[in-house]
């Protein structure tokens, strides 16, 4: 099975860059350019992970982030960051969000591949460690 990547970036050139290479590898893209539009789709689509660019037309990554972490129907999908934005304090608030990479464009495709298969093993510890909580 393909593996389901939600991709939101408001920046169509981009994300049609991106959505031209991972699908050339083989993954499954559901594509979203605005908060509202993946908060949308999070549910219905089950994405294994999602990229999330930070600055959004109607929110910020680390805002549907959150969203996405607190919501009971999709705890455990791993977030990949990328941002245009190269101020340190990004980086630094992206990290309790716990994401798998924190990626600044431009950045090598490579990485957000590497990432991407990453996040299967963060996935399984995940869901691991959210099963004990529950327990």
């Amino acid at each position: 099975m393909n593996k389901k990547i939600l991709l939101v970036e408001d920046n169509p050139d981009y994300a049609l860059a991106l959505e031209i290479r991972l699908k050339s590898l083989g993954y499954a893209l559901i594509c979203a350019d605005s908060m509202s539009a993946a908060l949308s789709k999070i549910v219905s689509c089950k994405p294994d992970v999602s990229v999330i660019d930070i600055n959004l037309p109607d929110g910020d990554g680390f805002n549907l982030a959150g969203q996405i972490k607190s919501n009971p129907n999709a705890p455990e999908i791993p977030v990949i960051f990328i941002t245009a934005n190269h101020d340190a304090s990004y980086r630094e608030k992206a990290r309790f969000y716990s994401p798998i990479a924190f990626l600044e464009k431009p950045f090598n495709p490579r990485k957000l591949i590497d990432a991407i298969e990453q996040s299967q093993y963060s996935t399984t510890a995940f869901r691991a460690h959210y099963m004990a909580r529950r327990a």
